[in-house]
């Protein structure tokens, strides 16, 4: 079995990394232009990874 430690900045990177705008880019830097069926493909997915993201955080760090 193996044993991982996360720290708060890990949790943080990967809300950051969750919340960040697709139409900046893969990696941030440049704009990518979205169409409308993607755009709202990526609110859709999204909301519900958000949510379950945001869930397991909060369950690992003994959060209700």
């Amino acid at each position: 079995m193996k044993v991982y430690l996360l720290k708060d900045s890990d949790f943080a990177a990967l809300i950051a990394a969750i919340d960040r705008d697709p139409s900046h880019g893969v990696r941030g830097g440049s704009s990518a232009v979205l169409t409308e069926g993607q755009r709202r493909a990526h609110e859709e997915a999204h909301r519900f990874f958000n949510y379950q993201v945001r869930t397991w955080i909060d369950s690992v760090k003994g959060e209700s």
